[in-house]
């Protein structure tokens, strides 16, 4: 057989963590309060909040109602 291109997954080591995360979140944040997206932006503050409080300190990462803010 000749040699075949393996097709990624999300576990390839993208090179996606926890503190890549936080900055996607804190620059999502700046870029929606830019155009006066309050409401959205507070979403990712209160996700980046989670990541930093719970994740980080090992609780596991799974969907939770405080995740969301909620």
């Amino acid at each position: 057989m000749g040699w075949q291109q393996k097709r990624p997954t999300l576990s390839d080591g993208t090179g996606v963590n926890l503190r890549s995360v936080l900055a996607y979140c804190k620059s999502a944040v700046v870029a929606l309060e830019d155009i006066g997206e309050e409401d959205a932006a507070l979403r990712f503050e209160m996700f980046a909040e989670y990541l930093q409080k719970d994740v980080a300190n090992g609780k596991p990462f799974a969907f939770t109602h405080k995740s969301l803010g909620l």
